[in-house]
């Protein structure tokens, strides 16, 4: 009789372990599910972020020019004079 209830517990002992590995597998799959539709379920946020990346390489780039190159310089310092000169006047409108 010790057999059989030890054989029994044995094999309530390895269902119960296998139970607790596949909650495992499931726990780490929804979480993997979760970071995935996170990242798919929001492309705009990539194409915003990428944007803005390319923006601030150009400004970068243009910067770099503004402060190596003179002429460079005064014809940017020109143009934001006139931003400057156009917002004044929409203000003041």
């Amino acid at each position: 009789m010790k057999n059989k209830k030890s054989k029994y517990s044995i094999g309530l002992i390895k269902g119960l372990r296998e139970e607790e590995r596949l909650n495992k597998i499931n726990q780490r799959k929804a979480v993997a599910n979760r970071l995935f539709f996170n990242v798919v379920s929001n492309p705009i946020g990539g194409i915003v972020r990428t944007i803005a990346t390319i923006l601030l390489l150009t400004l970068a780039t243009i910067g770099l020019l503004a402060l190596l190159y003179p002429e460079t310089r005064h014809t940017i310092y020109g143009i934001l004079c006139d931003y400057y000169d156009q917002v004044i006047s929409l203000l003041q409108s």
